[in-house]
């Protein structure tokens, strides 16, 4: 059998090499794996230095260790990794690590993943019509989603009543963010997109060339699921606030009866600004102070008798210029045992800008920006963490035939059945274990109020919540099936997110408008105990009858044409390969291999 690995320009002929092959079964185990090659031993002749480089020498800490290419194996061409490890004189160690397109786009993030992006006229509006919309007519949606990640008793905050994708009452239109006359901010909305988790995977595969097809694409869990990313999907920007505070002992002048005080602050950028505040005079009367802005005053402090008086000035300030200097002139009697401020003032800015644009005190506005772009709404995982939660939360296998790849639901009857007899040995010859000592738990991720339900399964039959055993085996998905209920007295029966994060797959369920409102909802299924009488019940109660059987057998290489992922028959039982190694030796295969009986 003909073994060579390719990388650009250089060739590695492993043609009649011991070569080992580890395979396991991803329907058996919880994660998705690739082939490899056990380490293996080479001697660096001439050909393989001038294509890789000189190891043993002195010089070689600049040579890479690590090289992509193609393996050519089993006749087939796969995509490979090569890595080289420890010399011994002209021997060196490799491993080689294929299959991976078995694993399209693996180890890419989601937000890699060319998901959808444009701009729009008024993401108010548009987010609002989308809601009316049902997948597939969307890709995305604005299910109105509850948080309390951000604290109306922060001032930033103060007008958020906790609902990402929040309509008005009456469901005409988005509540919106704004700021009014004085200045004042009022974050009262997020808008933030929830991409359809099937259009997510859909785009995965083909972003690596492949189309998605099976039952997964019928499945009624996923029709209305979509994705929150737990993200900040908002932009912030900064509105300057600068203050000015005078103490009575802060002045330029003091004398009988008699003080002054003159400050300045400096407005640094131009624009359109409110100058608020107020200063306080006694003992005197007539014209006690003013403002100017670059030498000319825009406000008078006239009074009509000597009592103590705080007036309050609220000016609106423009300039096209930086750096303008804006002057307080203040007089008053005596402040001999005076202790409050004579001189307040706050300079806001009305226009906003990029956070550290400016020094100062700020305030914040969050920014519903007027575009979508999905690749900001998804959570931190990568696309395989999406196809493990797949497999481990819904139990879906993947397989791939040419350029389509098939999700399906693992534990079917079976199909294509090949005949393994003559690979069989005598029974002294093989290990049969009973499984029914076998006990498995399926459980994700913990909410952060505590843990989501999860189900114990053991030949009793299944249990919701109760603990594992020492030696049960736990399958475990980061995946959150997102609540629905009240959170706010008067509030809306909507999407509550437990769980504040950006690295798990939260599921919400929203079918379009209740009436005229967004809110979302969680129907039976998705959840323990319903999701293991219909996607779990029948695989694992195989998975604990069944017998598991290990045995091994030579053959030549060129007639071993079997897959980790066939069903076999041999011993009068059709079987799952649950794993197998393959030493291959002069053209011959010593298989040692790991099955469990389907009844």
């Amino acid at each position: 059998m003909e073994i060579k690995f390719y990388s650009d320009e250089k060739v590695l002929d492993l043609t009649g090499q011991k070569i080992t092959v580890q395979d396991s079964n991803s329907r058996m185990n919880d994660k998705m794996f690739s082939k490899y090659f056990f380490p293996f031993e080479i001697y660096m002749d001439e050909e393989f230095i001038n294509s890789f480089g000189d190891y043993e020498s002195d010089d070689s800490s600049d040579l890479e260790d690590t090289f992509e290419g193609i393996l050519l194996f089993e006749n087939k061409v796969h995509k490979a990794k090569l890595v080289l490890s420890d010399t011994e004189g002209k021997l060196i160690t490799g491993q080689i690590d294929f299959g991976f397109e078995d694993l399209p786009n693996f180890d890419k993030k989601l937000s890699e993943l060319p998901l959808e992006k444009f701009d729009v006229a008024d993401i108010y509006v548009f987010a609002k019509n989308i809601c009316a919309k049902k997948y597939p007519e969307t890709n995305f949606n604005f299910p109105r989603m509850f948080t309390s990640k951000y604290s109306p008793d922060d001032e930033l905050w103060s007008a958020f009543n906790g609902y990402y994708n929040d309509l008005t009452p009456d469901g005409s239109e988005m509540n919106r963010n704004s700021i009014d006359l004085e200045g004042n901010i009022f974050n009262a909305n997020i808008i933030h997109p929830a991409p359809h988790v099937l259009y997510v995977l859909k785009t995965g595969f083909l972003d690596a060339g492949l189309t998605l097809q099976g039952e997964i694409l019928d499945d009624p869990i996923f029709a209305q699921r979509w994705i929150f990313s737990g993200t900040e999907y908002f932009s912030r920007l900064t509105q300057l606030r600068t203050v000015l505070d005078v103490s009575p002992q802060d002045y330029y002048y003091s004398g009988p009866g008699m003080t002054q005080y003159l400050k300045s602050m400096t407005v640094a950028k131009a624009g359109k600004y409110n100058l608020v505040g107020f200063m306080e005079s006694k003992d005197w009367k007539g014209e006690v102070g003013w403002i100017s802005v670059n030498s000319s005053r825009v406000w008078v402090y006239n009074k009509t008798n000597f009592d103590l008086e705080k007036r309050f000035f609220n000016i609106e300030i423009t300039t096209t210029q930086d750096n303008i200097l804006v002057e307080f002139y203040l007089l008053r009697g005596s402040v001999m045992g005076v202790s409050n401020n004579v001189i307040h003032a706050e300079l806001i800015n009305k226009d906003l800008a990029d956070p550290g644009d400016y020094e100062g005190e700020d305030n914040g506005v969050i920014t519903n920006l007027n575009e979508i772009d999905l690749t900001k709404a998804v959570p931190n995982i990568t696309f395989g963490d999406l196809i493990n939660i797949f497999r481990n939360r819904f139990n879906y296998g993947i397989e791939i035939v040419d350029n389509t790849v098939l999700m399906y639901r693992i534990g079917k009857d079976p199909e294509n059945v090949k005949d393994f007899t003559r690979f069989e040995v005598s029974p002294a010859n093989r290990n049969k274990k009973l499984l029914q000592k076998r006990s498995f738990v399926l459980r994700s991720t913990d909410l952060d109020d505590g843990p989501q339900p999860s189900m114990y399964y053991d030949k009793e039959g299944p249990t919701l919540n109760k603990a594992e055993k020492e030696e049960t085996i736990i399958i475990e998905s980061n995946v959150v099936i997102v609540q629905t209920g009240v959170a706010l007295p008067q509030g809306q029966n909507t999407a509550i997110i437990k769980k504040d994060t950006d690295d798990a797959l939260q599921l919400v369920y929203y079918d379009g408008l209740t009436g005229v409102q967004n809110n979302a909802k969680n129907p039976a299924g998705a959840e323990y105990p319903e999701l293991f009488y219909t996607h779990w019940e029948k695989w694992l109660r195989q998975r604990i009858i069944g017998k598991e059987f290990q045995w091994k057998f030579s053959c030549p290489a060129d007639e071993f044409d079997f897959l980790i992922t066939d069903q076999i028959f041999c011993y009068k039982n059709i079987h799952n390969i649950k794993s197998w190694t393959k030493d291959l030796v002069e053209n011959t295969y010593e298989v040692d291999i790991v099955t469990e009986t389907i009844q």
